[in-house]
């Protein structure tokens, strides 16, 4: 599965909608430091939707999903500059 031959195409989507049932495995890093894996099962909340990454890989296609983080409240920010 996921061989290159059996690919589709490349299709640019969005992220699917869903949630993580969080399982967590404590383990060690070579310095004896725990840290936690998360293992848990990715659920999708909309299975049949066509426009989204887990689609795309589901039905044989490269995922190609534009990302962008910025979790500044601008507002907030705007609100600060007037009162500093």
């Amino acid at each position: 599965k996921g061989r290159p031959e059996e690919l589709k195409g490349v299709r640019v989507c969005r992220q699917t909608r869903g949630f993580w049932r969080e399982e967590y495995d404590c383990r060690q890093d070579p310095r004896g430091n725990d840290y936690f894996w998360l293992q848990g099962a990715f659920c999708n909340a909309e299975p049949e939707v066509e426009d989204t990454d887990e689609w795309a890989l589901k039905n044989g296609y490269v995922a190609v999903v534009p990302v962008k983080v910025d979790m500044t409240n601008y507002s907030l920010m705007e609100r600060l500059k007037g009162i500093m």
